[in-house]
């Protein structure tokens, strides 16, 4: 979650537990294993390539995604932040911002934290541009992501996701996920697994039952409310093949000469509804 290791290190430093003994490098910098700057008497040096291990101990990485761009040029590198396969979009901005946070983290004097933010804030504009990306950061080349196939489709949630084939439905960690997962495909809810008599009486499953049944008197029409759930389960199923795509047209059977103003609920049942369950393209 929010807690990064460098909250470990300042809790094992404040039980009296050592994790920043310093060491002499070869030009007599001493230089902490924790850290990613060189102390030189009084003076404060940025350690470049030590600052890129720290940042890439937090999953920072460069993606290239296709080969060439549409004018035949080498695709563009994007800057990413990977968590247990969820990947974000970052800027040099969150670079900073997670120097910043580590260094909120750790236990030190304030003069000498005062002066690693001065040695990190004079050189932010070299040390953060996108040729010290390229120079120290990896490089994944074509990742893949996950998508959904014919035979099976995933949900993503905030917390889990979920794998769906035509015999079962199982939660699963980000950390199995065999491919990446965009962040903006998440949706802003945790996963609960429920079970047909825990939601039957809720407001989404009432409104399904009213679409299907013709009058306030009548039976639920089960063919039809099947119909319907078939529907939406096609409708969130999005499998990268275009040979076998379900088209689905909703539409009103009860349509009379007067001109339609809407309220029919096609929009609430298929994208409204949809898009608090997966991204809607």
């Amino acid at each position: 979650g929010r807690v990064s290791f460098g909250s470990i290190i300042h809790i094992a430093k404040s039980h009296g537990i050592d994790v920043g003994t310093r060491q002499i490098t070869d030009d007599g910098t001493e230089k902490t294993h924790d850290s990613f700057w060189h102390w030189k008497g009084e003076r404060i040096r940025i350690d470049e390539v030590d600052l890129y291990k720290f940042l890439k101990s937090h999953g920072v990485a460069l993606f290239r995604i296709g080969k060439t761009d549409a004018g035949g040029n080498p695709s563009p590198l994007i800057l990413v932040e990977i968590t247990n396969n969820v990947v974000k979009k970052i800027d040099a901005g969150k670079l900073r911002n997670l120097v910043k946070i580590y260094l909120d983290s750790i236990s030190m004097d304030d003069d000498s934290l005062h002066e690693i933010r001065n040695a990190v804030s004079k050189g932010a504009s070299t040390l953060f541009n996108q040729d010290k990306w390229v120079l120290h950061l990896d490089v994944i080349e074509q990742p893949t992501f996950m998508r959904d196939s014919m035979d099976v489709g995933y949900i993503f949630f905030k917390n889990t996701f979920v794998e769906i084939t035509k015999e079962s439905c199982k939660e699963k960690q980000y950390s199995e996920a065999g491919g990446f997962v965009w962040d903006d495909w998440r949706i802003d809810t945790p996963f609960r697994l429920m079970h047909p008599e825990d939601y039957q009486h809720g407001d989404w499953y009432k409104f399904l039952n009213f679409i299907c049944t013709e009058n306030h008197s009548s039976d639920l029409d089960g063919k039809r409310f099947d119909a319907l759930r078939w529907s939406l389960g096609c409708l969130m199923h999005n499998p990268k093949t275009t040979a076998r795509k379900s088209h689905i047209h909703f539409c009103s059977d009860n349509n009379t000469n007067d001109s339609s103003n809407g309220g029919t609920g096609t929009t609430l049942l298929t994208s409204i509804a949809i898009s608090h369950v997966r991204k809607v393209d």
